[in-house]
């Protein structure tokens, strides 16, 4: 299996949920020690954890290449997405198509993840127990 570079973490939520999927992140960075961590988000929230967390980017999750992954048009989702090593999607992980769709934009590995963790404990602890 080739070393990981860049991997890519795909969450819709707000400033709280954000604060809650900090542990995963640290995490993920864990697992791919070397790898660059990218967030794709809210652009203002992911912003502003890149570079003060273990984010060193942030892209936003109104980006064009999101949406074409809702359409018959992947060619911008295929530049972008393919960039990727490794994806972890929190995003609209309950939609085939949407999960059929990243899976052909990409030759990473992704795997995807709700948003709103079952289980008991905190939801920063369900973030943990869904990325293993």
């Amino acid at each position: 299996m080739a070393k990981v570079k860049c991997v890519l973490v795909i969450f819709p939520g707000a400033l709280g949920d954000l604060m809650c999927l900090t542990p995963a992140l640290g995490a993920i960075s864990r697992r791919h020690p070397g790898a660059s961590v990218e967030l794709m988000a809210r652009f203002e929230l992911a912003r502003l954890v890149a570079g003060r967390s273990v984010v060193a980017r942030a892209h936003s999750l109104d980006a064009r290449e999101v949406g074409e992954l809702f359409s018959e048009s992947s060619d911008g989702a295929r530049r972008f997405f393919g960039q990727f090593d490794r994806i972890y999607s929190f995003f609209a992980s309950d939609d085939a198509r949407f999960r059929a769709r990243m899976a052909a934009a990409t030759d990473a590995q992704v795997s995807f993840h709700s948003f709103r963790p079952s289980g008991d404990g905190h939801v920063s602890e369900g973030y943990l127990r869904s990325i293993g």
